[in-house]
């Protein structure tokens, strides 16, 4: 596991409590809930399928998204991880699988790209590009906005969001901290 505070490596065993990490180098408390940490591999690294979550970096009411890296290609990805119990049946989580497909499809700047949907010891994850970047939330935001750059902002918002609804998709979750 990485600290997100220091970004320092550091292992957790499967006995460790998953509700009081403290980073081995900064001190920082690191709270993940149970139902949120996924198992580890029994060296400490936390991984879903050929992915090592390095960091937990949103949050919400569905799930939780991951800074990962991809054991495969050696890259940063994002992955994302319904809370357990959110999906409860074989239909809603076809749902969320066949959803993730139709994202797959779509091709926009102002949209990140769905990389890999997979399920793993009952676990569904989707894989996309990792923002590295400030979102449009207060925290993320280092200066007054102008008039143009809002104007500009939304414009392409309102570019993505078009290009989503014409397959089909619905962003279910548009808030300053997705932008």
């Amino acid at each position: 596991m990485r600290c997100p505070a220091c970004r320092r490596a550091f292992s957790c065993q499967d006995g460790d409590d998953w509700t009081s990490l403290d980073c081995p180098g900064c001190g920082q408390g690191i709270r993940l809930t149970e139902e949120l940490a996924p198992p580890s591999d029994g060296d400490g690294t936390i991984r879903i399928a050929h992915f090592e979550l390095e960091a937990r970096v949103g949050q919400g009411g569905f799930g939780t998204v991951w800074r990962a890296r991809d054991g495969r290609l050696d890259r940063i990805v994002a992955v994302k991880i319904p809370r357990r119990g959110r999906l409860m049946g074989e239909a809603e989580i076809e749902g969320f699988l066949h959803e993730a497909r139709v994202a797959a499809q779509l091709r926009h700047p102002g949209i990140v790209t769905v990389h890999e949907i997979g399920r793993e010891h009952g676990t569904v994850y989707i894989v996309s590009d990792f923002i590295d970047g400030q979102s449009l939330s207060r925290d993320g935001i280092d200066h007054e906005l102008s008039v143009e750059e809002v104007a500009a902002t939304l414009a392409t918002v309102c570019r993505a969001l078009h290009e989503a609804h014409e397959l089909g998709v619905t962003h279910r979750d548009l808030k300053p901290q997705n932008i």
